[in-house]
């Protein structure tokens, strides 16, 4: 069951010999704690497992308590071994691996999730992954903490499998929810070429960042035609020194340039505008808002609270303190 759009249902767990827990993201994490501590409560002796990108980040306070084992990053052969009875304890598994196309049977009906407005018409929205990781290391963000600058790619034919499902169950537009979809634009292009061939009607959307709209410039005219409407993309502040110290790996007029870029492509941005750093000031948010005066944006994007990799730790404790203003 899927508690983001189900209501808990305790009795679904009576006849279970094991229950697994997908925690891909921050809010996922705070719904399994809570689901994670009903199903203890209810059946002491079940065995639990936390999955995905954010299974780590509390491992020390779950592990004994809520669950019994956490599995981070490529988590589908190790949870499979769990389930028969492995008693390996590693958290974070990068192993390369075939993968499969998702199973969707017990999930809610596509129209129970996100659904794009277009023109005044409510389309039904699926998410897949193209790939997994990132070849980046922000220090903002909660996937190096996991990957350190790995990618991991979906086979092509997985990927257009499962969006050929999603068609079938009645989606009209894909969520590409890659970290960065452009970690592999050659892959992603295959696949965007091939989607737009199959069905021509279905649009989509990407997520990448600054740096690679800039370096893939090339690409956003044909994703736009292939039915790319927009790009969520981190657009935090618009100090360069936060910016260095974040390693983003573009400027500020790196990020005014993106957005160019991707508008001349007839592509809409969709940035964050969600300063959330020890440096920001009152003054940076207003010079961020400030930034896209004359720029109107459809909407604003939320943030992930991110866990902090040992390596980008190691860099962070360097930087500068913040000041902040008492008013």
């Amino acid at each position: 069951m899927d508690t983001s759009v189900e209501r808990w249902r305790p009795e679904v767990i009576d006849d279970v010999d094991v229950v697994a827990i997908s925690v891909p993201m921050h809010t996922a994490m705070r719904l399994a704690l809570d689901v994670a501590a009903n199903i203890r409560a209810r059946r002491p002796d079940l065995r639990i497992c936390l999955y995905g990108l954010y299974a780590g980040v509390a491992a020390d306070e779950v592990l004994g308590t809520v669950a019994d084992r956490v599995i981070a990053g490529e988590y589908e052969s190790a949870l499979c071994d769990w389930v028969e009875g492995s008693a390996d304890r590693t958290v974070t598994h990068l192993a390369r691996a075939p993968r499969h196309r998702p199973d969707r049977a017990g999930l809610s009906p596509l129209l129970s999730y996100a659904r794009l407005v277009l023109d005044g018409q409510e389309r039904p929205a699926a998410a897949v992954q193209a790939s997994h990781g990132c070849a980046s290391r922000c220090r903002h963000c909660p996937v190096p903490a996991v990957y350190d600058g790995r990618t991991r790619i979906v086979a092509a034919e997985v990927v257009l499998d499962d969006i050929d499902r999603v068609v079938e169950l009645g989606a009209e537009h894909i969520t590409f929810a890659d970290p960065d979809f452009l970690n592999g634009p050659h892959h992603s292009l295959r696949i965007v070429r091939a989607l737009h061939r199959r069905h021509p009607d279905l649009t989509f959307d990407v997520t990448t960042k600054v740096e690679l709209i800039l370096r893939h410039r090339h690409l956003w005219d044909e994703l736009a035609e292939a039915g790319c409407l927009f790009a969520m993309t981190a657009i935090e502040c618009v100090d360069d020194r936060i910016l260095a110290i974040l390693d983003k790996g573009h400027t500020a007029a790196e990020a005014a340039e993106a957005v160019t870029v991707l508008r001349a492509a007839r592509i809409e941005p969709r940035p964050s505008l969600l300063p959330f750093t020890p440096w920001t000031t009152p003054d940076g948010s207003v010079a961020l808002i400030e930034s896209w005066r004359g720029r109107p944006i459809a909407r604003l994007q939320g943030c992930q609270i991110a866990p902090v990799s040992s390596s980008n730790a190691a860099a962070t404790r360097s930087l500068p303190p913040t000041s902040v203003p008492s008013s």
